[in-house]
């Protein structure tokens, strides 16, 4: 998981308040960043830092091109490391229970997912420093692929999400509605408690939320202890679709996922001001041999990254 500097420092410290670059120095140890935890600021360095390649197993090919490290931190034969970077913000919107957005409908359970929203929290400089650096990232994508953007720049606002139900990439779109009068068609019940599962559902790994404590250590956090404007560490990938323009020209569409979520600071330090409340209510209101790929999860203290299941988390 990489970093994005500043012009003039690795973490962006110069940028942050004190508090917030004590736990994001935390987050990041004290030894010297890798190649690949440093994320590149302008094209010519993100050329030289990643590549695109096909990921053979996704079976919808608008979504199979993926941004992979050159270098990956793991000399692994034959398996690709999507680039994923630590992204720094305050908590706007936020559904991340294992369940996500599903309503309990068996037929809507496809298209569950677990999604969060962060805002700069009213700080500007590394909030816009965050957005430049995503910039890139697309800028990248478009001139690798040789097809125009969607959207040229990222939104104030960034937007995650993840799939919590993954079966409908192996199964077909119907499903046997479960119901509670019949036990052995229910695998597991939501914490509302009022939720059937269908037991051939597959659902997606649970989301890692965790709470850094004073001694920099990672431990479990629910997710109901989460508060709007905690200052958070979001885990994210790039989520590459081709899809038609408006003319019904491709182009090129990318995508914010997430693979954890960590508490650094509680909403009673983050210190966001009033107006960037305001404006956050105002948008809220207007709104062969084919390669494993696998994804390092960074939940634990220090940097030593840990494979994931080669599980996608597209949205």
């Amino acid at each position: 998981m990489a970093f994005i500097p500043s012009k003039h420092d690795r973490l962006a410290m110069d940028l942050w308040p004190a508090p917030h670059c004590e736990k994001i120095a935390a987050r990041a140890g004290p030894h010297k960043l890798q190649p690949w935890e440093r994320y590149p600021c302008d094209l010519e360095g993100m050329c030289d830092w990643a590549t695109i390649t096909k990921d053979k197993s996704a079976k919808d090919k608008r979504r199979e091109n993926i941004i992979v490290y050159r270098t990956p931190p793991e000399s692994t034969s034959n398996a690709l490391y999507p680039v994923s970077v630590r992204l720094y913000g305050c908590l706007q919107n936020f559904t991340v229970g294992k369940f996500g957005n599903w309503d309990g409908n068996p037929l809507t359970a496809k298209r569950a997912i677990q999604s969060l929203t962060l805002i700069s929290g009213g700080h500007h400089d590394p909030w816009r420093n965050q957005l430049d650096a995503l910039d890139v990232a697309s800028a990248f994508a478009s001139r690798t692929l040789q097809l125009p953007l969607q959207r040229a720049h990222f939104p104030t606002q960034l937007y995650f999400q993840r799939k919590a139900d993954v079966s409908s990439a192996s199964t077909t779109n119907t499903y046997p509605p479960p119901t509670l009068s019949n036990p052995q068609s229910c695998s597991q019940a939501s914490p509302m408690g009022s939720f059937c599962t269908n037991p051939n559902w597959q659902w997606n790994d649970a989301l890692p939320i965790l709470q850094l404590t004073g001694n920099s250590q990672c431990v479990p956090l629910h997710e109901i202890r989460l508060n709007k404007f905690d200052f958070v560490e979001v885990d994210a990938e790039f989520n590459i679709v081709i899809s038609r323009g408006k003319e019904g020209a491709a182009v090129v569409k990318v995508y914010l996922s997430f693979k954890h979520v960590v508490r650094l600071l509680d909403a009673s330090n983050t210190k966001v001001t009033n107006a960037s409340q305001k404006r956050a209510f105002e948008c809220m209101d207007s709104l062969d041999s084919t390669p494993t790929v696998k994804r390092l999860c960074a939940v634990t203290r220090g940097r030593s990254p840990a494979p994931l299941s080669s599980n996608t988390s597209k949205g």
